[in-house]
């Protein structure tokens, strides 16, 4: 199970020791989506494997508010571009 924070810099108790997370800040809404909170992802990992995903990947086009994440927090669902997909199932049965 991950978490996802959101906000300023967070420290996470775990069994005495401090883990200090950083955080990112929201990304200006597009017009006509205020409602959407957007969020710069910087990539992925997965146990302690870090997939080599190009950045572009996870940009936001401004122009008419496509991405290429959906993460959803209030379900289990979350949706990535074909090519990230198909890396984290690969690299999942290794954890």
């Amino acid at each position: 199970m991950s978490t996802l924070l959101i906000g300023p810099s967070t420290v996470i108790v775990d069994d005495g020791s401090c883990i200090v997370i950083q955080s990112i800040s929201f990304v200006h809404n597009p017009p006509g989506y205020p409602s959407y909170i957007y969020l710069n992802l910087m990539g992925i990992s997965t146990g302690t494997t870090v997939l080599s995903i190009p950045a572009i990947v996870f940009d936001l086009n401004l122009d008419d508010s496509t991405g290429r994440l959906i993460i959803d927090s209030g379900s289990t669902t979350t949706m990535l571009v074909d090519i990230v997909r198909i890396m984290t199932i690969e690299v999942t049965p290794k954890v």
